[in-house]
């Protein structure tokens, strides 16, 4: 979770700090991000595969503007000859920061400008190796490293365009 971190008050007020004038430098205190991640739980158990922890899988975000009485969702038309039941529905749903197979996405990290208009994400994103389907699980040393491969950080900005009714 991002706060929208309080600012110093730059417009003159303060005799000891320049005097800035920037749309980020505006503090909302009403406002902060929320990022999460999704994780295949079977493995987790024990019941296929050696793994002892949930694989991470993808990564969500949205934000609030009040307090966190309510969160921002975007809208998603179902499609695809091969979907359930709803195709051509409009859903709202939380957007996502990175998804997709073979990369497991988690570890999420989230810094947001004063007013809420930007956030930035950081994540660390891998490919798992393949399971040897003959390894014998155990509690005993459920932790063994994962091997993995193209492990690479990635950088997301989150931007937040005032709309027409939020400014009138």
């Amino acid at each position: 979770m991002g706060t929208t971190p309080p600012t110093y008050p730059l417009d003159g007020r303060d005799a000891a700090l320049p005097i800035l004038r920037f749309v980020e430098d505006e503090y909302v205190n009403n406002m902060f991000f929320v990022a999460w991640g999704t994780a295949d739980n079977a493995k987790s158990t024990g019941l296929s595969g050696v793994k002892s922890e949930a694989s991470p899988l993808d990564l969500y975000y949205t934000r609030t503007e009040n307090y966190g009485d309510t969160y921002v969702r975007i809208p998603w038309v179902i499609g695809g000859e091969n979907s359930n039941e709803g195709y051509g529905e409009t859903v709202w749903r939380y957007d996502f920061v990175a998804k997709g197979e073979p990369e497991q996405q988690g570890e999420a990290q989230l810094r947001a400008t004063s007013d809420g208009s930007k956030a930035y994400v950081i994540w660390h994103s891998s490919i798992a190796a393949e399971e040897d389907p003959d390894e014998e699980y155990t509690r005993w040393y459920p932790w063994k490293p994962e091997e993995s491969f193209e492990n690479d950080l990635w950088f997301r900005r989150l931007i937040f365009w005032p709309t027409p009714e939020a400014t009138s």
